[in-house]
């Protein structure tokens, strides 16, 4: 998984997306449009924990929450506020800092933040590692109704 992304050694093969050979990226960044990658390393790669919630769903996703080089800060907390009613996060809003809050809502940020780019293909590496059993639950079901709605997984 980390390999197709850019992030270790080198791969090699065919990416298939959904029945057809087309999708032959020739350099990892190329993925980036289709492609969210969730960490089991949620504290170390996941997340900038001393950032807000909002902040932290808002990086990956600055292209459509900007206005030239202007962050829309309503456009981030309306995204954020949006996801996090959807994720079920439990948080005091998008304003909390993402390291004040507990593992499984932690996942939950790092999951809302990709899940906003609407990604084609999911990228899930141990995402339930080192959660209670609530949070894994609620981040299989989240799984099962992104695929029952067509997304990809890895």
């Amino acid at each position: 998984m980390r390999g197709l992304l850019g992030l270790g050694g080198p791969v090699s093969g065919r990416i298939e997306l959904r029945g057809t050979n087309g999708l032959a990226p020739a350099k990892p960044r190329d993925l980036r449009a289709v492609t969210a990658f969730v960490t089991e390393d949620r504290r170390g790669e996941g997340l900038l924990l001393p950032f807000s919630v909002g902040d932290n769903i808002a990086l990956p996703n600055l292209d459509a929450l900007s206005w030239g080089c202007v962050v829309q800060r309503a456009q981030v907390r309306d995204l954020a506020l949006r996801l996090i009613g959807r994720l079920s996060i439990k948080v005091s809003g998008p304003a909390q800092r993402a390291g004040t809050l507990s593992g499984g809502n932690q996942q939950k940020v790092v999951l809302a933040k990709w899940l906003a780019g609407a990604p084609t293909i999911l990228i899930l590496d141990e995402p339930t590692r080192g959660l209670d059993l609530a949070a894994k639950g609620d981040i299989l079901r989240l799984a099962d109704d992104l695929a029952d709605q067509g997304a990809g997984f890895c």
